[in-house]
């Protein structure tokens, strides 16, 4: 584990490492006495999208040793990877300040347009409780009696027109219910 703590390290500092292979030095009499060159491997930061941290990535190098720069090189701008979060047109607390309803209640949006739903309590979903014919919103991931928790957070675009009527499951008898329309 302290080997892979200083390579992250390093690899954060910009400081090229170099890791030696297994090379025979002819002390057990298997070898011609000679060494073995060994490839050289330089570990780069690969940014992992869900979580904003990075991880350690091997790359072999053509060279035989590493030598290090005076200065770094920078880059203009970062190069964006993976699919980026839609920005919500319209933002939707469930639960909030742990009532049972959604606020708000309803809303219009045009078609195209993404909705962001944010739990401000535990124990809720978001499920279709009515939908346009050639729509297919199935709502919050999993199957109806599953819920999350706070700071969960749902987004959807939504390309069909029509009204939508949406509940949470465990708590409709309640009356936690919201419906929206798609221009």
């Amino acid at each position: 584990m302290e080997r892979r703590r200083f390579l992250r390290a390093a690899a954060a500092a910009g400081i090229p490492v170099t890791l030696a292979g297994c090379t025979n030095d002819g002390g057990d009499g298997g070898g011609d006495g000679g060494s073995t060159p060994t490839a050289t491997y330089e570990p780069t930061a690969t940014p992992t999208e869900a979580m904003g941290t990075t991880s350690d990535q091997m790359t072999p190098t053509a060279t035989d040793t590493a030598t290090p720069t005076d200065k770094p090189t920078a880059t203009e701008s970062p190069t964006p990877t993976g699919t980026p979060t839609p920005v919500p047109d319209m933002e939707v607390t469930v639960a909030p300040s742990g009532n049972l309803r959604f606020d708000p209640a309803s809303f219009t949006i045009s078609a195209g347009d993404t909705v962001l739903w944010t739990w401000d309590g535990s124990g809720h979903n978001v499920k279709p409780d009515g939908i346009p014919s050639d729509a297919d919103w199935t709502g919050t991931p999993g199957d109806n009696l599953t819920t999350y928790g706070s700071d969960y957070s749902y987004v959807y675009t939504f390309d069909i027109p029509g009204s939508y009527d949406y509940k949470c499951i465990p708590h409709q008898s309640s009356g936690m219910t919201a419906s929206f329309t798609v221009e």
